[in-house]
């Protein structure tokens, strides 16, 4: 007698590899139906105001450039100097660079 299909042993890998693509399949629409759900959770949520954080310049000589166009002071290009000559334009005692700097921005109100 001649075989005419797949062998029990094929026909068994088939029937295993279906049931796992059909248990990923479950898995997935399952994942897919609880994120719908969270997401529909917040569907009627009040809106929230978020203020953006105010762009403060990257670096410590973008903040003092900035501070040096404010007051009219052109940069001497020494970081201490600038700081310096910004502090005694506003009448800002100078301790030390980082502090003097940002009693000077909150002096200025930057």
């Amino acid at each position: 007698m001649g075989m005419c299909g797949p062998s029990k042993e094929e026909a068994r890998k088939t029937r295993r590899a279906q049931k796992e693509r059909d248990r990923e399949a479950k898995a997935l629409e399952k994942k897919k139906q609880e994120a719908a759900g969270e997401e529909g959770a917040f569907a009627n949520a009040a809106p929230v105001a978020v203020e953006p954080e105010p762009e403060l310049p990257a670096s410590v000589r973008d903040r003092v450039d900035a501070l040096l166009g404010m007051c009219g002071i052109t940069a001497t290009g020494n970081l201490g100097d600038d700081v310096r000559a910004i502090a005694g334009n506003i009448g800002v005692e100078w301790t030390n660079l980082k502090q003097t700097l940002e009693a000077c921005e909150a002096q200025l109100g930057v």
